[in-house]
């Protein structure tokens, strides 16, 4: 595949409406697969009327384009949630470039009882779904820098409950918040009650606005960064969110906010260095990887599918394992296409089910397993259906000697991918997973799947940063 944006040209950008009241740039570059033609959609703000806090959807009732080159400029006049009370108008400038696509836009409420707080631009392209097969591969697939850890893949944070509409749930969602925005709470310089209160986590912080997703065999990335992000990660399209803050202390009707998307092959300096120039900085002592940090994105290799016969590979203590029935909600891919699947499925077609009665003191699991070359790391998805957050300790053994240890937090609601970095393994021998609990005073029950094995001779992609 050629570098994208190698052959010096930019970005191709255009006015879309995809359905009645949309207002999308369509941005294609002439580097990477039709599918991965990215859109972003001015999809709502956040307002508050008096002590009405609402996050309604802009509807365009007419849109304007001019073109210069490669310049996009977008006039649109519309309603929130079509309603007549609440008219805005909306003025978009898009800056073309080879590997990125600036925007400059404001934002302005007709009525004066309505005070915008944030905007909600959606990034969104037809690969995050086509790949979102099961729904959990979106979150493997995407990252954020976080405070602390640096390169963090969403699967792999510690997470909560992510949003739940109805029946169906979207395992792959997750939001963050800004470090710039606690910084600023704290600072008193934004006003918590006037932001929406988010599906983020608490339990880790985006370094930086900025959140990306890689395509392909990590043959290219798509990100976006907002100036004055306040949370930022992956939410139901399936599609990436960094929702920039724009409250102010007066009551100015305009509204001015500014981002970039990124469409690069997925060489993460190169992405760092882009970002870096656009905000400053300030930020890059936080855009790095961790020792031991899994990058490029791997599909990895399946060890365990545990479902049939394999759930009597694992050995137990203190604990039962059994073959997993999932629950009366199921799991989507997004409402792009909307294909559903088994709750608590990850891999295959089933999935285990870990149980530790309560009081119980300490359980383990384990199983061994042969590679059939050497392991930079291992992985397991574990979705927690107890009702308090489990500290589960996840080691790998080799000849006798541990090879790799972390302890993982697991909140009650979410689901988390396990990632454990490995050293000094070898391709010959038996590799044994253990996992170790203490006892809890309810029951807990951990939904396991999808044990997968990392090597470094997996193909990686000839543009990537190693």
């Amino acid at each position: 595949m050629e570098k994208a944006g190698s052959t010096g040209k930019a970005i191709v950008t255009r006015l879309d409406s995809p359905w009645p009241g949309a207002c999308v740039v369509a941005m294609e570059s002439p580097a990477v697969p039709a599918d991965a033609a990215a859109g972003l959609h001015i999809e709502g703000v956040f307002t508050s009327w008096g002590f009405e806090r609402t996050w309604p959807f802009c509807h365009f009732d007419a849109l304007e384009e001019q073109t210069d080159g490669r310049v996009l400029t977008c006039t649109g006049r519309g309603r929130l949630d079509q309603r007549d009370d609440r008219p805005f108008t909306l003025r978009l400038r898009c800056v073309a470039e080879p590997e990125r696509v600036r925007f400059e836009g404001e934002f302005t409420a007709l009525s004066d009882e309505m005070h915008m707080n944030s905007v909600c631009p959606c990034l969104s392209a037809p690969a995050f779904a086509r790949t979102n097969h099961p729904p959990f591969e979106m979150a493997r697939r995407s990252f954020i820098f976080s405070v602390g850890k640096g390169l963090r893949w969403i699967s792999d944070a510690e997470r909560i409950w992510g949003e739940h509409q109805e029946t169906e749930d979207g395992p792959y969602m997750q939001l963050f918040p800004t470090a710039d925005h606690l910084r600023d709470l704290a600072a008193g310089k934004a006003n918590r009650k006037r932001l929406p209160s988010s599906w983020g986590t608490p339990h880790e912080t985006a370094a930086a606005p900025l959140v990306g997703w890689i395509g392909g065999d990590s043959e290219y990335l798509i990100a976006v960064g907002w100036e004055n992000g306040y949370q930022t990660g992956i939410r139901w399209g399936p599609c990436l969110h960094c929702d920039p803050s724009t409250v102010l202390p007066t009551g100015e009707p305009t509204r001015r906010f500014r981002g970039v998307v990124y469409i690069l092959p997925a060489d993460l300096d190169a992405l760092v260095e882009r970002f870096v120039e656009d905000f400053g900085e300030r930020y890059r002592k936080d855009l790095r990887r961790a020792p031991g940090a899994l990058w490029p994105y791997r599909a990895g290799r399946l060890l365990d599918g545990m479902e049939g016969a394999s759930l009597h590979e694992w050995r137990t203590a203190g604990s039962r394992v059994a073959a997993y029935e999932s629950q009366n909600n199921l799991w989507t891919n997004g409402h792009t296409e909307q294909t559903f699947f088994p709750e608590g499925v990850t891999e295959g077609r089933g999935s285990m089910v870990w149980e530790i009665p309560a009081g119980e003191g300490e359980a383990s699991l384990s199983r061994t397993v042969r590679p059939t070359e050497a392991l930079t790391h291992v992985a397991l998805d574990a979705v927690h259906r107890g009702e308090e957050a489990a500290d589960v300790r996840m080691s790998a053994q080799q000849r006798g000697r541990e090879i790799g240890a972390e302890t993982f937090r697991i909140h009650p609601g979410s689901n988390r991918r396990l990632l454990l970095s490995v050293k000094h393994c070898d391709g010959r021998s038996d590799v044994t997973i253990e996992l170790i609990t203490c006892g809890q005073g309810r029951p807990l029950r951990l939904v396991l799947d999808n044990l997968r094995g990392f090597t470094a001779s997996e193909q990686r992609p000839r543009n990537a940063s190693v």
